[in-house]
């Protein structure tokens, strides 16, 4: 556990491994060339599907340009969070999807179950499963920016666009996958929805808004933090204009990461209430037992509320939706908060 210490938050869920996608891809690729002599490895920058002009569309994307089909009818989704929820909020169904990382034992993040029920798994988005993903027979495949290890042997199975890393927002980020398949005008409505929702909030939170000082923390892996500014939930709790402690208003607006946390300055994270994102199975006994952790304002009032990994640290319309339900639940409908 040592050298985790020294990981920042993003860092903890973005563990890499794809070193071990550019072995695996590199020998199924020669296996698929042995088998299909007519399969060749495409460039970075083009697919080697030929399609006819009138059911094709051109899209540039964060490796190149690809042409894939009007109306895509197989789709591969090769993240949960960063591309499933998007995906899924436009009304499109996937034929095949990767999970969160295998070893967390999370399915996917900020997606209701029934959501994918019958959609095919290959693999994680760590480690795709490619011979899967050439069996499912896929017409467009979906993936990050960052899986650009494995694009040339994505390209080989189907046409597959690689989403920038640059679009942070969850709003940019559905605005350029709605652009692939025609649904621009759905995104536009998903985006409104989300917004009249917060506007909700804060009708129904009133001068509560105003007075009520919240702290979102992060137990994790053994270790306490605060949310990258870069996650949905961050930007969440800034559109709707949620006061959180100065410390955390401070990161909220710096492109750095936060540190773990240590008991001894957990009290600069104290507030009216805290929300700390963790999941079921997490040891929290360390920190929640500690004399420190007692004599926090919030821990006193019994107002430090647990919140569901999973459902805070999606990255899409969904998650956020899921967390503004949680927002509901824990502020909105809390009879203890000053001015209730």
């Amino acid at each position: 556990m040592g050298h985790l210490q020294q990981l920042t938050i993003s860092r903890i869920f973005k563990t890499s491994r794809y070193w071990r996608q550019g072995l695996i891809a590199m020998v199924f690729t020669s296996s698929l060339t042995a088998c299909n002599p007519n399969l060749s490895e495409p460039t970075l920058s083009s697919s080697p599907y030929s399609l006819p002009p009138s059911a094709s569309q051109t899209v540039e994307h964060a490796l190149g340009e690809v042409k894939i089909p009007t109306h895509p009818q197989r789709i591969i989704v090769l993240h949960d969070t960063f591309l499933l929820d998007p995906v899924l909020a436009l009304g499109i169904k996937p034929t095949g999807i990767t999970t969160f990382a295998a070893d967390v034992g999370s399915p996917v993040r900020g997606i209701e179950a029934e959501q994918i029920a019958n959609v095919e798994i290959v693999g994680d988005g760590h480690q795709p499963n490619l011979e899967k993903i050439l069996a499912l027979k896929p017409d467009l495949i979906l993936a990050r920016e960052s899986q650009s290890e494995i694009y040339s042997q994505l390209s080989g199975i189907a046409p597959t666009v690689a989403v920038p890393e640059t679009l942070i927002s969850f709003k940019e980020r559905l605005r350029f996958i709605a652009q692939i398949f025609d649904k621009e005008a759905v995104a536009e409505q998903v985006i409104d929805q989300y917004w009249h929702r917060v506007e909700q909030f804060k009708t129904a939170m009133g001068q509560r808004l105003d007075v009520t000082e919240v702290s979102v923390l992060v137990f994790a892996w053994g270790m306490m933090a605060t949310p990258s500014s870069e996650l949905t939930c961050s930007k969440v709790l800034v559109d709707i204009g949620i006061r959180r402690p100065p410390i955390q208003e401070r990161l909220a607006n710096s492109s750095s990461d936060s540190p773990p946390l240590s008991l001894e300055v957990i009290s600069e994270h104290d507030a009216d209430v805290i929300l700390l994102i963790t999941d079921r199975q997490a040891n929290t006994s360390n920190y929640l037992n500690s004399p420190i952790w007692s004599t926090l304002q919030a821990v006193q009032n019994n107002q430090v509320y647990q919140v569901d990994i999973n459902r805070w640290h999606g990255n899409g319309p969904l998650a956020a939706n899921l967390i503004l339900d949680d927002l509901f639940k824990y502020l909105v409908n809390n009879p203890d908060l000053k001015g209730s």
